[in-house]
């Protein structure tokens, strides 16, 4: 598992590649203490579950434009919480679904990068 980031103000991705198949839950908290559910994310984009045995970039892509998560500009450390489970984990999304989300078209957002955006990062 690999996280992203070109510039503390440019999209972020998560990249991962599962062993089996998984349902894949992304929280953060930023440097203020708000937390937010990143993915999975309502609207579209890549959903659960995720395949196993394939290179995997969260949080997907939408139109055919990869996308990429917008941090927090407020200075300081951010901390991610990444949950992967065979099964479904309903009691844990319906804690998850009383904190803010992600969605397309609305409140948080991911964001479209440009397809060679991070090229000439080390894996």
């Amino acid at each position: 598992m690999r996280f992203t980031t070109w510039s503390r103000l440019s999209p972020s991705e998560l990249h991962l590649d599962l062993s089996r198949a998984a349902h894949v839950y992304v929280l953060n908290v930023d440097a203020t203490g708000q937390a937010v559910l990143l993915f999975p994310m309502a609207g579209g984009g890549t959903q659960n579950p995720l395949p196993a045995h394939r290179a995997l970039v969260l949080p997907g892509k939408q139109h055919g434009e990869r996308l990429g998560w917008s941090l927090s500009a407020d200075p300081g450390v951010e901390r991610f919480l990444v949950v992967a489970s065979v099964e479904r984990l309903e009691d844990f999304e319906a804690a998850t679904a009383k904190i803010p989300a992600v969605a397309l078209g609305g409140g948080f957002t991911a964001t479209p990068i440009a397809d060679d955006a991070g090229r000439d990062l080390p894996p």
